[in-house]
């Protein structure tokens, strides 16, 4: 479901102009446009086109309703920007530019949103003095999703904040241009993009320079949590490539990656990024589909090198989008996101407040009271919340006590193991309850998952397309951001005619590859592809991860991990990495106890080849970490 961030279409937009930059992109351009003026309610001259050389709109008509500004060439998304900025705050009444790039619509973000994000900033701008503790600071920008560079290398991961934090905004470092608040305090401060820069890591180097001049980048976290999927390179190109190329169709765009890096380690850098980025460009040319793009990469890192920027003639954009097959909507109508639908949708399929009425959610917990009570919050939060939660809790001391229930929330009751069975042994007896009952489907959550509101109702629009085959994962945020989509026990859901089919998980694994054996080996074998849904969103918390690993985990990984490949999947696969991994942390990170992890590795690794399971080595009891307050949520 699109989250609706402003009272109304048009309402709190004083002070803010809309700037579209294109090039060779009229439908996607028009259709950006007209988003802004029906959706977001944007006055047509609040609407600043920069048409970079060739180009404009799709439509004679729109191009009179707005303020349209003609480049006589192709100065890249730099220079258009660039322009884009001055031209907005030439007026005086403009306080803020929401810079677009012409193809945002098919980001599908959540709309209408100008109006109450910037809300929100004015409210986060005060908090400080409403506690007394001062303004937080001036905000520079505010970006859709966002990125952070990794200090020593200099590549960057992208960041999906947890939500609970101050007018759910999160600081972040660097981001693409996508749609973006930028205030007028940064542009008088003499903060504009570079030219010179012309395309590649122009945005990274006007974000960078931005907080340079002393003000904040904030991201959006319901709209960056919304689009995770967006953020990953294959999920940009499954909502690019219908309407224009993508990076691998364009190898032009790798000349200016491989050269203009070396002026963002010159300006915000260090040393070792030089080297980190020739690492990447060899790994680049290998992976290059063909020759072009390798003469490009070779040819950006010679320039960048020796300091040439501006354009290079042989590298600009031929191709700005596709053409729309026969069959395809009208031009400049893109299709809409499908969100999860509360009525029946018109298609006899069950609504997934209907399949609600049979889900029960299974979370497993121990030791980790507060953890589980967050999980619980969420679950009753649920747009479509499940009809019971079954917790069964894995030998915490003291004994978990949970209100059986409470008004308005669905009922709780708590099966109880006496030993602790470890993950597997757990699972195992939760899905043996959920076997017996009545319930068609159940959504499984370790105890520290947090799952989004929309979460348990958007898996099950999917899960409706196909009840007895359901078996969909959402994305996990993890604590530093980044984001997941390999976790298993991280709220997906599974239909009680899978575990009919499969069985439940093998306790005998107690610790370890057990969700792998069971998630992405077990089921997907017997025919029940595991779908990872978007727009799907928990949060893992990861309350039991400390400072350094017991020695019972290094037995139990090396065992199971071995005994998953040579007993039950019969081949090498990724073992020879994942050992080597294994061995590499033992020797690197463990001062003072190097001998005994590789003596505790070398018994798990025997022990897998014979196929002993079990609990053959003794677990200390495990507890949750101390968990800010501020982002309990």
């Amino acid at each position: 479901m699109g989250a609706v961030l402003s009272p109304g279409p048009g309402a709190g937009l004083d002070g803010v102009t809309a700037v579209v930059v294109t090039h060779l992109r009229p439908r996607l351009a028009g259709a950006t446009v007209r988003s802004l003026l029906d959706v977001e309610g944007f006055a047509p001259d609040r609407v600043v086109v920069v048409v970079n050389g060739e180009g404009g709109l799709d439509d004679p008509a729109l191009e009179e309703a707005v303020r349209m500004v003609r480049l006589p060439e192709n100065t890249g998304p730099a220079g258009g920007f660039r322009r884009g900025l001055i031209e907005a705050f030439a007026d005086p009444t403009t306080r803020w530019a929401y810079l677009c790039e012409d193809d945002m619509v098919l980001l599908h973000l959540p709309t209408p949103r100008v109006a109450g994000l910037l809300a929100r900033v004015e409210d986060r701008e005060h908090a400080g003095d409403r506690a007394g503790d001062g303004p937080v600071g001036p905000v520079g920008a505010v970006v859709p999703f966002g990125r952070v560079f990794q200090a020593r290398s200099g590549h960057t991961v992208n960041v999906v904040p947890r939500r609970g934090l101050p007018g759910d905004l999160a600081p972040v470092e660097v981001t693409t241009w996508g749609a973006t608040l930028v205030s007028r305090a940064v542009v008088d401060r003499g903060v504009l993009p570079d030219p010179e820069l012309f395309f590649g890591f122009e945005d990274f180097d006007f974000y960078c320079r931005v907080r340079s001049a002393g003000f904040s980048v904030l991201v959006d976290v319901p709209c960056a949590r919304q689009v995770a999927h967006r953020q990953t390179l294959a999920g940009r190109n499954a909502a690019l490539r219908d309407h224009r190329p993508v990076d691998a169709d364009e190898p032009w765009r790798a000349y200016y990656l491989a050269r203009n890096y070396f002026a963002l380690a010159r300006r915000h850098g260090r040393p070792s990024w030089y080297a980190w980025h020739l690492l990447y460009s060899a790994r680049r040319l290998q992976l290059a589909p063909g020759a072009a793009e390798r003469v490009a990469i070779v040819r950006g890192l010679m320039d960048g090198a020796r300091g040439r920027l501006g354009i290079e003639p042989r590298y600009v954009r031929e191709v700005g989008e596709r053409a729309l097959a026969p069959a395809g909507p009208a031009p400049g109508l893109l299709p809409e996101p499908v969100s999860a639908p509360s009525g029946d949708g018109g298609d006899g399929l069950p609504t997934p407040r209907e399949l609600g009425r049979s889900v029960v959610a299974l979370v497993l917990s121990h030791n980790a009271p507060a953890a589980l009570a967050r999980c619980l919050d969420a679950i009753a939060a649920q747009s479509v919340p499940p009809a019971a939660v079954v917790v069964v809790d894995n030998a915490s001391e003291p004994p978990l006590r949970v209100e059986g229930s409470t008004p308005g929330r669905p009922p709780v009751s708590v099966v109880r193991s006496e030993a602790n069975l470890g993950p597997a042994g757990g699972w195992a007896l939760a899905f043996e309850n959920f076997a017996d009952s009545s319930f068609d489907h159940a959504w499984v959550l370790d105890d520290d998952i947090v799952a989004d509101p929309e979460c348990l109702e958007v898996l099950l629009t999917e899960a409706r397309k196909d009840p007895k085959a359901a078996f969909c994962f959402p994305r996990s945020v993890q604590p530093d951001g980044t984001v997941g989509e390999w976790g298993s026990w991280c709220g997906f859901v599974v239909s009680r005619h899978i575990v009919e089919q499969v069985g439940v998980p093998r306790a005998e694994l107690f610790w370890w590859a057990e969700d792998n054996e069971y998630c992405h080996w077990r089921i997907p074998r017997a025919g029940f592809a595991r779908r990872i849904v978007d727009g799907a969103v928990v949060q893992h918390d990861a309350v039991r991860q400390g400072d350094r690993v017991p020695l019972w985990k290094y037995y139990y990984e090396a065992r199971n991990m071995l005994y998953l490949h040579l007993h039950v999947m019969h081949r090498v696969g990724w073992y020879p990495r994942n050992v080597t991994k294994l061995l590499g942390r033992a020797v690197l990170r463990e001062r003072g106890r190097r001998l005994a992890c590789l003596a505790t590795i070398a018994r798990g690794l025997a022990d897998g080849a014979r196929g002993r399971l079990g609990m053959r080595y003794p677990v200390e009891p495990m507890h949750e970490q101390a968990f800010p307050e501020h982002v309990a949520r």
